[in-house]
Parts: structure tokens; sequence; C-alpha cells
């Protein structure tokens, strides 16, 4: 065999081991990003005098570190609800949540299965969780 066959044997292979290459990393990449579920929750404030300024939700494992606050960017007002994203992926479903309302009460929830409920409720007092 000649040399430029040779080398464009080589050639040949090299593409086709690293088009595998690339499709098994995109594979395991898109895997990975299957094995997340987003789990959207809903937090209403359900009447009471306050709104809540700051949401917070870590896994239960996790609570001393709450994360970001949910929504930085608006209060829920007395009457209105807001969907919130935990932006922890640690495979499981079970969390904490940690309400803060403008008079600066601090309302923990602990160990919310989010698998399971869908909307949390509160009038800044007492809470309910619900499926939806």
């Amino acid at each position: 065999m000649s040399m430029i066959a040779n080398i464009r044997t080589f050639a040949v292979a090299a593409t086709a081991a690293s088009a595998m290459i690339f499709a098994a990393a995109t594979a395991s990449a898109h895997e990975s990003a299957d094995e997340f579920e987003e789990l959207p929750v809903y937090v209403t404030n359900d009447g009471g005098e306050f709104a809540i300024e700051e949401i917070y939700i870590s896994p239960v494992e996790e609570a001393e570190t709450w994360g970001p606050n949910l929504i930085s960017a608006f209060d829920v007002f007395p009457g209105e609800y807001t969907e919130v994203v935990p932006v922890v992926d640690y495979g499981g479903c079970d969390f904490d949540v940690l309400l803060v309302f403008d008079d600066g009460y601090e309302m923990t929830i602990e160990n919310v299965d989010l698998c399971e409920i869908g909307e949390i409720a509160t009038d800044g007092q007492s809470y309910g969780l619900y499926s939806i």
C-alpha cells in the first residue's frame, strides 16, 4: 500500500473515531439532562397582611445553605402567586422551603416532597401543601 493510501486510511479512521466520540459525548450529555427533572412549585400568598419578599428552596440535606432567592425581582403580595423552580439537582424530591415576608418573619416548611406537591399556600401564619 502506498504512503498516500495509508494517510487516507488513517484520516478516514480518525474522522470516524472523532464522530463516534462526539456522538457518545452528546448522548451522555443528553442522558444526564434527561435525568434532571425540574420540579416547579407554585407559592401562593393566600391572604394575610404581608408580601412574600424571598423564597428559598433547598434539598433537605442542605438546608443550611439555602442558595439564591428565587424571586429577587418582585414580591408576592396577598392574593398573588408565583412559580419557582429549585436550582439544585440532587436527584431527589424532598426539599425544605424558606419564605421570608416583608415584615421580616421567616417561615420554614420542612421536608416537602416536590415530586408530589405542586403548590404551597400560606397566609403568613400557616400553610397548606397541595398536589397539582
